[in-house]
């Protein structure tokens, strides 16, 4: 997260344990996003572009 910040206007506003804590959640989701991979496949779980469908438990927009 760190390094994907180095450019970005937010840099000296995220501390180290913001950066920390941002890590950490980013690692849940990535380790959420491989359990739906892994039980309903690719193909069902990620999306190669926007598809103007919403996704099953997101309810009406």
């Amino acid at each position: 997260m760190r390094e994907s910040l180095l450019q970005d206007q937010l840099t000296p506003v995220l501390t180290e344990p913001h950066l920390l804590a941002l890590d950490r959640r980013l690692q849940t989701v990535l380790r959420t996003v491989r359990g739906c991979i892994d039980a309903h496949g690719e193909h069902s779980v990620v999306a190669n572009g926007p598809t103007g469908q919403s996704a099953p438990d997101s309810g009406p927009s």
